[in-house]
């Protein structure tokens, strides 16, 4: 992905984040988003981060960018669904987890 500048005759520049692929030898372009409208700023700032850089207040604004209102289980309710004589779907046997899959194993995985 890249920024691109597209110049139009009598008018701004037209400011798209695209990305590029080959086909047949030829290379083609797609448009994922018109980023015209953005400040100049903001235009910068994404262009750095598609060149792999990071934002030095990034951190900073993302601690209290959320709340967390709930938070549920995941472990247990997953390690019933892989029971045999619970099972919902045939998922366990096809990723060939053993039966006795318990909560604390699957924790572990998520460690």
């Amino acid at each position: 992905m890249f920024v691109d500048v597209v110049p139009n005759r009598k008018s701004p520049p037209t400011i798209l984040i695209r990305q590029s692929c080959r086909e047949g030898g030829k290379v083609r372009k797609r448009t994922l988003a018109n980023i015209t409208k953005l400040p100049p700023d903001t235009v910068e700032k994404i262009r750095e981060i598609m060149r792999g850089a990071v934002l030095a207040d990034a951190p900073a604004k993302l601690e209290n960018a959320f709340t967390i209102s709930r938070s549920l289980q995941h472990g247990n309710a997953a390690a019933r669904l892989f029971r045999p004589e619970t099972a919902v779907s045939t998922l366990a046997s096809q990723l060939g987890l053993p039966e006795n899959a318990d909560e604390d194993r699957l924790c572990e995985t998520m460690d």
